[in-house]
Formats: structure tokens, C-alpha cells, sequence
């Protein structure tokens, strides 16, 4: 599906034309720190019984409407990479949901695909995140929400700057959409 130009995100309006029999699931990118669309998005994966898996990895923080991204959809991913708004200290994510026995079978696939210990179900990797990149992410997590708002001055700040100068004319500059808490992982223009 294709994104809405103004805020990078997607198209809600192109999901029916896009939806076949084999759609299983639909991926809401919240990209650049912006909440999707989620309203418009779930009412349509309800009508049509499809899965939702948010990418939330450029918007920790982000809400729509009061609601937290990644805690919207059936099953949330984050990025705990270095560049992103709660970034560790290398490569690390999280995946969330509110489905108990899909996290039952996340939990298992994070541990070498075991259950019990040593008994593997099926085949996987270790893919759980290190005691460093838990210690720097439980130091730095207090800060999220105070460096999200810092961020948003910083965009406000630009915003004013870029018009003043008339560079509003001959750039798409980003907006915050309704009802939504931009935590600006990137500043992202668009050239007109």
C-alpha cells in the first residue's frame, strides 16, 4: 500500500484495492517517530479478520489518539538500535502483543526455539537481548518522553526557521497529524 504524502505513513483509503483473499495480515509503519492511521486501519483488518503487526521501530513513544503505539495492533516490533529514540548500545528489538499464547510462541522462538530447556521444538536462534543492552535501555528509558518532547521543540523550531526563510514555498515540511503525538525520530522534508 502506498503512504499518504503528508505524513510518510499508510494509506488507509488504498487497503481495499490492494486486499486480496491471500492478505493475511497488515504492517502500519509508524515511520519517522508518526503514529499511522490506526482507527481506519483496524476497523479494516476487523471487517476483513487480517492480523495486525505494527512496525513501531522509529516511534517509541509515539500515540495516537492517547494510545501508545505498539499497543494498538495484535503485535508490535520496536528498534533498539543505536539511531533510534530509545537506541542501545548495538543491534536489539522487542517484539509486544496482548495475545497470550502468541507470546507464549514468541518467548519460545527468542530461546533457540525451546520450551523446556534443551528440548527444541523447532529450530531458531538466541535472540534475546543482552544484559548491556538491557542495563543502557533501563538507564535511558526514564528520558524517553522528556527527549520526545525536546525533539518536538526542535521540529518547532525548524518549522519556523524554514517558513521564515520562504523555504516553506519549495519544501513539503512534516506535519503532525490530528490527534497524534509525533516523537520525530527523523525530520524528514520533501522536496516540491
Amino acid at each position: 500500500v502506498d503512504i499518504d504524502p503528508l505524513t510518510f505513513n499508510i494509506d488507509p483509503a488504498e487497503l481495499e484495492r490492494l486486499t486480496s483473499e491471500r492478505t493475511r495480515a497488515i504492517i502500519p509503519v509508524h515511520l519517522f517517530g508518526q503514529a499511522a492511521a490506526m482507527d481506519e486501519i483496524l476497523d479494516f483488518a476487523v471487517t476483513h479478520e487480517l492480523t495486525v503487526i505494527e512496525d513501531a521501530a522509529q516511534a517509541l513513544g509515539a500515540e495516537f489518539r492517547g494510545q501508545r503505539v505498539g499497543s494498538i495492533g495484535d503485535i508490535a516490533c520496536f528498534s533498539f538500535y543505536p539511531t533510534k529514540n530509545l537506541g542501545g548500545v548495538g543491534d536489539g528489538g522487542m517484539v509486544t502483543t496482548r495475545h497470550t499464547r502468541l507470546a507464549e510462541r514468541l518467548r519460545m522462538l527468542r530461546v533457540h526455539g525451546e520450551r523446556t530447556r534443551y528440548y527444541h521444538e523447532v529450530v531458531c536462534i538466541n535472540s534475546r537481548l543482552d544484559t548491556l543492552q538491557a542495563a543502557a535501555l533501563c538507564v535511558k528509558l526514564p528520558y524517553l518522553d522528556r527527549w520526545s518532547d525536546e525533539r518536538g521543540a526542535r521540529a518547532a523550531r525548524y518549522q519556523e526557521l524554514f517558513s521564515k526563510a520562504g523555504l516553506d514555498r519549495v519544501l513539503g515540511l512534516p506535519q503532525a497529524a490530528a490527534e497524534r503525538r509525533h516523537v520525530w525520530n527523523q525530520y524528514i522534508v520533501r522536496v516540491l
